[in-house]
């Protein structure tokens, strides 16, 4: 197995495979909460005009817009959602990649590298749901900043180990505050804790320093701490940076003089002055620099919080994390009876990562937040028959890992696999140390060193593999292509899908500006309609003070435009969040009213537009007749046909409670249905003069019209907001699609419209 040959055959296909599964992840899930709209939205503004923090809002820092927004400008292109999945896809892999590098300087082991890069492809499931988030930037960021920094400290480059740092800390922190804030608590602590000079009370600085870093996570959750949730989590947090400090001091050396933290500092001053002037250039203040980037982040834990639902035992297995781990520092330990319980341990908590990683199970979050701080100084204790110098590596990596952990806070979604996935190649080549140990302590059998072990991981590392296939072909299966411009690789749930089409051409028909409550950006990109303003974020109703939503009333009283809302959302989980009082939100509940609502999503306009919706489906009762096949129901409905397509029949399918669609339950041609048709405005009100006529099938249309249908055989006996017309041509193609949304369509006696037969 660890032949030339072998290892490339090994690589390529791990590579081919996973480049696989993630594109069909990633290009099979939508998130409706859409940080993704916002996030290309503001690139793309940010590209066009600049002045970030003045006419484009961001809760993010410069850098990622200096990048990505200036790869827009050079490349003329435009952010959309194909594009940003697929750089996504590059950072989810390449965090992988760089994951597995980790592991192959800390084991040599090729196979422990392999099985390090798929176990924290598998860990970083989350990239599918937020693409083109800075997060899984940040992720590389960290990964390729762990990696060097990392590859320096083996190599006793102190000099160049302080500089990578000092770097990470600096693009990272100039992206989201808290995490570059993060990796330069990691190492700052690295460098006192190896300091050169310790004088006398050199233990008596130690100690306090792993007491104020135990207390930092407590101040970091200042505003929360009195919730249960954060308190737990400043708890955990803290007992994993201190545990994983103590270890650190077991193997600290000192070569890390007041010099190297000089370089570290400058190397970070040196990007922050420079981005400062990249984007003063680019149309931004230092006074809104510090605002947007700085002050506002820091006050976003005050307004919006996603708590983490800690396990039950989280609190008495911290403490009693904590206890063991004093325990095994104390001064005589037994060290190989340490080493013994801490492999088993190890063993025991990878096994439980590797069962999970065979599918992609929310449940598994909670799992990792659990036990990651609990079991972060596991993978650091103990030196066993390992080389002193990688042992060292380790605790630089949990060192910076039981930083990390703090991402999550105050939003534990995403945030937990970003934060959490440096445990991974850690606990990963912990392991293989303590089975190293075991080989050079016991006689163990040749087979089991040369055939058995390498045998079985690699067998495990393709079982991950498979698993993240499998899950990525289930999710392709129950999909199906958006089809709206710039997400033609996208593909959702068919219901969704429908909804999310039907609502994008009844906005565009609307107006010309789209809203959205939450802000649902990628509707703008999807229609080509502006927002209202510059100052766009999903949550804008708790994060835009009262100058920029009085500035989009503005617009929104000024322009005609529809509102794309989530009304489960925002009468559920967003009340907590949102004023009422605010002169924004007043106006548009006053003023606004629901038109269509389809599956979570619905189309508000302004009370006063008269516009009806299209390619919406109205239920019509018949008036009474005596004859036998007279048709008892019609449905009508106005919609375009493509100028160059005609419809050969109108399929009805259902939609399962799964949301998975049944086969077709009944189609309309013309040996079953008349059908009667009339031409529309572009507002979608009769054109002057014009009357239902006759329809002949196959069915044309110039421009929008109202048809009606008289099927001889009655609607699919389900709730008529699970029915969809889909409009095929004569090759099966859907051109056109329709629904009956919820609460629009009317059942009548003799109001019917009149038929011309």
């Amino acid at each position: 197995m660890s032949s030339p040959a072998f290892r490339r055959s090994l690589w390529a296909a791990l590579l081919a495979s996973v480049l696989v599964a993630g594109y069909l992840q990633i290009f099979t899930v939508f998130m409706l909460y859409d940080d993704e709209g916002y996030v290309l939205q503001s690139l793309n503004q940010f590209a066009q005009s600049g002045g970030l923090y003045h006419h484009v809002y961001s809760q993010y820092g410069p850098l990622f817009y200096l990048i990505f927004g200036g790869l827009a400008r050079l490349g003329d292109f435009t952010w959309a959602h194909d594009v940003g999945r697929f750089v996504t896809l590059a950072h989810w892999i390449g965090t992988a990649a760089l994951s597995g590098w980790i592991g192959l300087q800390l084991t040599r082991s090729h196979l422990v590298s392999a099985f390090t890069f798929v176990g924290t492809f598998a860990h970083l499931w989350q990239m599918s749901a937020e693409p083109m988030h800075p997060g899984g930037a940040l992720a590389l960021w960290i990964a390729l900043g762990a990696g060097f920094s990392l590859k320096f400290l083996l190599a006793e480059q102190t000099r160049r180990f302080a500089i990578t740092v000092g770097i990470t800390a600096a693009c990272c922190a100039l992206v989201k505050i808290n995490v570059g804030l993060f990796v330069a608590a990691a190492g700052g602590m690295w460098m006192w804790l190896n300091r050169t000079h310790r004088g006398s009370r050199g233990a008596l600085f130690d100690g306090l320093l792993l007491v104020v870093a135990a207390i930092g996570p407590c101040v970091l959750m200042l505003r929360s701490i009195h919730e249960t949730w954060a308190a737990t989590y400043a708890l955990v947090g803290g007992v994993a940076i201190a545990s994983v400090a103590a270890w650190t001091i077991r193997f600290a050396r000192p070569d890390f003089g007041l010099g190297l933290a000089r370089s570290a500092i400058g190397t970070a001053a040196i990007v922050i002055g420079v981005t400062i002037a990249a984007i003063w250039v680019c149309g931004t203040s230092p006074t809104e620099l510090i605002q947007g980037s700085l002050i506002g982040p820091l006050s976003h834990a005050s307004i919006y919080q996603f708590p983490f639902n800690w396990r039950s035992g989280t609190i008495g297995g911290t403490l009693l994390s904590a206890i063991t781990c004093a325990y095994a520092l104390r001064p005589k330990p037994s060290a190989r009876r340490t080493q013994d319980v801490l492999g088993g341990l190890r063993v025991l908590i990878m096994a439980t990562v590797v069962l999970t990683s065979f599918y992609l199970p929310p449940r598994m979050l909670g799992w990792v937040m659990t036990s990651f701080g609990i079991t972060l100084w596991w993978f650091v204790g103990s030196v066993g028959t390992q080389s002193y110098n990688l042992a060292r590596g380790r605790c630089w990596l949990g060192l910076l890992a039981a930083w990390q952990f703090l991402h999550a806070y105050p939003v534990a979604g995403s945030q937990i696999g970003w934060g959490t996935f440096l445990w991974v190649p850690l606990g990963v080549s912990a392991v293989h140390a303590s089975c190293v140990h075991w080989v050079d302590t016991r006689s163990i059998p040749s087979i089991w060193r040369s055939k058995l072990v390498p045998w079985g991981t690699a067998a495990i590392a393709a079982g991950i593999v498979i698993g993240q296939l499998r899950a990525g072909i289930i999710y392709f299966g129950l999909t199906a292509p958006l089809d709206l411009p710039g997400a033609q690789h996208l593909r959702v749930l068919p219901t969704q899908g429908s909804a999310i089409r039907i609502m994008s051409l009844n906005a565009k028909l609307a107006g010309d500006s789209l809203f959205s409550l939450p802000g649902a950006f990628s509707f703008n990109l999807w229609t080509g309609l502006d927002t209202p303003t510059g100052s766009n974020v999903t949550h804008w109703f708790s994060l835009l003070d009262e100058t920029r939503q009085s500035e989009i009333e503005t617009e929104l009283r000024r322009r005609a435009t529809p509102l794309i809302v989530q009304p489960a959302m925002v009468h559920t989980h967003l009340r907590s969040f949102i004023d009422p009082a605010t002169p924004l939100f007043r106006y548009v509940e006053d003023n606004y009213e629901t038109r269509i609502e389809l599956n979570d999503l619905a189309l508000w306009r302004q009370q006063s537009d008269p516009r009806p919706p299209i390619n919406i489906a109205e239920l019509y009762g018949a008036a009474a007749s005596t004859a036998a096949n007279e048709v008892t129901q019609i449905v009508s409905v106005r919609l375009t046909i493509p100028p160059s397509e005609q419809v050969a029949g109108v399929e009805l399918a259902v939609f399962e409670s799964d949301d998975s669609v049944s086969n077709f339950v009944a189609l309309w041609h013309v040996g079953n249905t008349q059908v009667e048709t009339k031409a529309l405005g572009p507002d979608g009100q009769p054109a002057t003069g014009a009357t239902f006529e006759p329809g002949t099938w196959p069915l044309v249309s110039s421009g929008l019209r109202q048809f009606n249908f008289y099927p001889h055989e009655g609607l699919p006996e389900v709730t008529l907001d699970r029915i969809w017309l889909r409009f095929r041509n004569a090759a099966g193609k859907v051109v056109a699609e329709a629904r009956f949304a919820k609460g629009l369509y009317l059942t009548r006696g003799a109001g019917a419209p009149p038929r011309r037969y």
